[in-house]
């Protein structure tokens, strides 16, 4: 027994959103907009974790202390570098909780 690899770990992920882009887009009672929100929909449950056979995963902001203080410097907000945007709720419960 061993830990899977990121290679594995990323094959595995690409290989059910593959799967999952493939189910919604054969759903013959659906709009091409109820598909698209349902892949949507579906690959955020799979960040959440939810879907069976496969780990919760944490989306973060990737940025560089550069960008940070250039938008400090022009009065702008900016994206705290390593902040976790789902580590306290589920991505998917609040996907049609948004305008559409």
């Amino acid at each position: 027994m061993r830990a899977k690899t990121a290679e594995e770990v990323r094959d595995e992920f690409l290989a059910t959103v593959h799967m999952l882009a493939h189910y919604w887009s054969i759903q013959p009672d659906k709009t091409p907009r109820e598909m698209c929100d349902g892949l949507a929909f579906s690959i955020l449950g799979l960040l959440d974790g939810v879907n069976p056979g496969f780990p919760p995963v944490d989306v973060s902001v990737i940025n560089d202390a550069a960008i940070k203080a250039d938008a400090i410097e022009n009065g702008e907000d900016w994206y705290e570098p390593g902040m976790v945007i789902n580590g306290d709720c589920h991505l998917h419960e609040l996907y049609y909780n948004r305008g559409k």
